[in-house]
C-alpha cells in the first residue's frame, strides 16, 4: 500500500514543490527587479535573497556610514562638494549635525554636541555589522584593526566590541551538532551545558561548555565546567559563501558601470567615497579562502596543538626562566622609562634587576634582596629629602611586585581533546580567567582606581609578553598565530586585578588599604594608585596564567617575509 501510495502521489508532490520553488525564486527576482533593475537578470537565488535581506537590514545605511567612518574628519561629511550629493539623493538615516555649508551661517554645533553625536553614529554603524551578520560582523574585526582605512577613533572603539556580540545560535541546534559529530558526546560521556556565563559566539564560530559525566560526579550550581566545545555551523557557512559571491559581484559592477548595483541613493556615491568602498569590498574578498577555512575545526585542532608545542620550545616551561625573554624585559622597560631620565631610569632598573635575582634564587617568599640596604637609604634622606626616599621606596615595591609576578608568569594553551573533536566541533580544556576584552572594559568604563589598575597589568602583560612572543614567532620562528586581538586571551591569578574586575564585590573583610605616595613605576606607567603589597603576599601557589586562544589563522612565514619584517 505505502509502495503504491508512494507510485500516485510522489510525482504530484515534487510538481508542487517544484512549483513553490519557481513562485518564490520569481517573487525574489521580482522585488529585485523592482528595487535593482541592474542586478535582477546577473544574480543567482540564494544572491537574490541574501541581497534583499541586505537591503531590508539597513544595506544603504551601512555603505553611508562606511563613507563617514572612513573620513579623515566625519565633521567634513555633508559638506559642499563630495559628500552632499550622495546626502541628498536618498533620504538615508544618517546621524549627526551637519557642519555650515557657506561662510554667514549659524556657527556650527559645540564640541560636545559633536562628540555626542559621534559616538552615536559608531554605536549605529558598529550594530549594523552585527544586524546584517554573515561576513559583516568579520569585517568588523578586520576593519577595527585598520586606522589606515576607518578614521574615526569612536568607530575603530566601537568596531573591536562587535567581535565579542556576535549572535548565538539556538542550544538545541549546537547540541545536536556535537551529537552528531562527537561519538564522546554521543556516549553520554560528555554533556555540552548552556551556562550563558560560557557561552559565547564570534563571528565564526561559538563556544559552550560541557562537563564530563564519569569523572565529574554530583552536580552543583557553582561548579566549573570541564571543559569548551568550539562549533562551526553549516548554515552560517552557506550564508558567508553567498555573501563572499554577492561581494566579487559588487567588485565587478562597480568597476563596468562606475556605481554600486544601481542601489537607489547608492549611485549617487562620489568616485572618491566608491573608490573606498571598493578598497574595503577588495580587502574582504582577498581573505575569502581564509575565512572559509576557518570552518573547518580540524585544521584548528592541528596548529593548536602545533602552538602549545611552540610555546613550550620558546619558554622552556616557564617564562621567568628565559633567558632570551628576560633580556627583552630588560631593554623594554629601559626603554619605557628613557622619558623619566638617567637617574629615576638608574633606580628602576636596580630595583628590577634585585627582584630577578632575588626570585631567581628563591627568596621571593621572604622578599629578600627587593629592599634597599641601611646606607643607601640613609644617603637618599640627606641627599634627597623623606619625600624622595618615599617615593623612590614605593616605586621599587611596584617594579620588585611586577619582576616577580612576570618571573612565576605560565603561558598556556588549551589542551585539544582529538577523540571528541571533528570537523565541526573542536573540544578542549576550560582556559580560567577572564579575557582581556573584560579587562580593557574596566580600563574605558571602570572606576578610575580599578581602571588604573587594569591599565597598568594590561600595559605590563602586553610590553613584557604578548609583544616579544609575537616578535619571536614572526622574525626568528616563522610560525605564527595571526589574530592576536583581546578577545583571544585569558589571564588568571593576576594580583589584585580581579577586585578591580569586580567593583562590587564584598571587601568587608579585607582590612582597609594604606594609601600612600603613588610609585615611581607607577607614575610613569599611570598604573594603580595604591601601594603594592609586600612580595610575598602574591604566593608562589598561584602565578599568573595568560592562556592563548583561538589558534586557526595561524600562519607560516618565509624567509624573505621574515626578513622584510625584521
Amino acid at each position: 500500500f505505502c509502495g503504491w501510495s508512494l507510485q500516485l502521489w510522489w510525482p504530484a508532490m515534487l510538481e508542487s514543490f517544484l512549483a513553490v520553488t519557481r513562485v518564490v525564486a520569481h517573487h525574489a527576482q521580482t522585488r529585485l527587479a523592482e528595487q535593482v533593475p541592474g542586478l535582477a537578470q546577473e544574480l543567482d537565488l540564494p544572491q537574490r535573497q541574501r541581497f534583499l535581506e541586505l537591503l531590508a537590514r539597513g544595506f544603504d545605511t551601512f555603505v553611508h556610514g562606511l563613507v563617514r567612518a572612513t573620513a579623515q574628519d566625519p565633521s567634513l561629511l555633508g559638506s559642499s562638494g563630495e559628500a552632499s550629493s550622495a546626502s541628498v539623493a536618498a533620504p538615508v538615516i544618517s546621524l549627526g549635525p551637519r557642519p555650515p555649508q557657506a561662510a554667514g551661517e549659524p556657527p556650527g554645533p559645540s564640541a560636545a554636541t559633536t562628540r555626542a553625536d559621534d559616538e552615536a553614529f559608531a554605536e549605529k554603524f558598529a550594530k549594523l555589522f552585527l544586524d546584517m551578520g554573515g561576513i559583516f560582523p568579520k569585517l568588523a574585526q578586520v576593519l577595527s584593526m585598520r586606522p589606515d582605512i576607518i578614521k574615526n577613533e569612536r568607530v575603530l572603539i566601537r568596531l573591536r566590541a562587535v567581535q565579542e556580540q556576535c549572535k548565538q545560535m539556538p542550544f538545541e541546534e549546537a547540541q545536536a551538532l556535537v551529537l552528531r559529530e562527537s561519538a564522546v558526546f554521543r556516549e553520554g560521556q560528555l554533556e555540552l551545558r548552556n551556562w550563558p556565563e560560557f557561552v559565547h559566539a564570534g563571528s565564526i564560530a561559538q563556544v559552550a561548555p560541557f562537563v564530563n559525566r564519569r569523572e565529574s560526579g554530583v552536580e552543583s550550581e557553582d561548579r566549573a565546567p570541564d571543559g569548551i566545545v568550539k562549533m562551526t555551523f553549516a548554515k552560517m557557512r552557506e550564508v558567508m559563501a553567498v555573501d563572499f559571491r554577492l561581494l566579487r559581484f559588487q567588485l565587478a559592477m562597480m568597476e563596468r558601470t562606475g556605481h554600486l548595483t544601481g542601489v537607489a541613493g547608492l549611485v549617487a556615491l562620489h568616485p572618491k567615497h566608491l573608490g573606498k568602498l571598493k578598497e574595503v569590498w577588495r580587502l574582504m574578498a582577498e581573505m575569502e579562502a581564509e575565512v572559509m577555512a576557518e570552518f573547518d575545526l580540524r585544521k584548528e585542532a592541528d596548529a593548536q596543538e602545533r602552538g602549545q608545542h611552540l610555546l613550550e620550545g620558546l619558554l622552556g616551561g616557564s617564562s621567568g626562566d628565559c633567558a632570551w625573554l628576560e633580556e627583552w624585559r630588560d631593554g623594554a622597560l629601559s626603554s619605557v622609562l628613557r622619558p623619566a631620565g638617567p637617574a629615576v631610569t638608574g633606580h628602576a632598573l636596580n630595583a628590577w634587576h634585585a627582584a630577578g635575582a632575588s626570585a631567581a634564587g628563591g627568596a621571593a617568599g621572604r622578599g629578600s634582596g627587593a629592599r634597599p640596604g641601611l646606607v643607601t637609604r640613609l644617603t637618599r634622606q640627606a641627599f634627597g629629602g623623606r619625600a624622595v626616599v618615599e617615593t623612590l621606596a614605593a616605586g621599587e615595591e611596584h617594579v620588585n611586585r611586577l619582576r616577580v609576578a612576570l618571573r612565576r608568569l605560565q603561558v598556556e594553551v588549551p589542551s585539544v581533546m582529538r577523540e571528541a573533536s571533528g570537523e565541526q566541533v573542536l573540544a578542549m580544556s576550560l582556559a580560567h580567567g577572564r579575557s582581556l576584552t573584560e579587562v580593557l572594559d574596566v580600563v574605558a568604563h571602570g572606576p578610575k582606581e580599578h581602571a588604573e589598575k587594569a591599565a597598568a597589568w594590561f600595559a605590563a602583560l602586553l610590553m613584557f609578553v604578548v609583544v616579544p612572543l609575537w616578535g619571536k614567532m614572526l622574525l626568528v620562528v616563522g610560525c605564527c598565530h595571526a589574530d592576536p586581538h583581546p578577545g583571544n586571551f585569558k589571564v588568571d591569578c593576576v594580583p589584585g586585578l580581579e577586585e578591580a574586575m569586580s567593583p562590587a564585590s564584598d571587601s568587608s573583610a579585607l582590612p582597609p588599604p594604606p594609601a600612600p605616595r603613588r610609585g615611581l613605576l607607577s607614575r610613569v606607567t599611570r598604573g594603580g594608585g595604591g601601594s603594592a603589597p609586600p612580595i610575598k603576599e602574591l604566593g608562589a601557589e598561584c602565578p599568573i596564567r595568560l592562556s592563548i586562544l583561538d589558534w586557526g589563522s595561524c600562519v607560516d612565514l618565509g624567509d624573505d617575509i621574515r626578513q622584510t619584517l625584521c
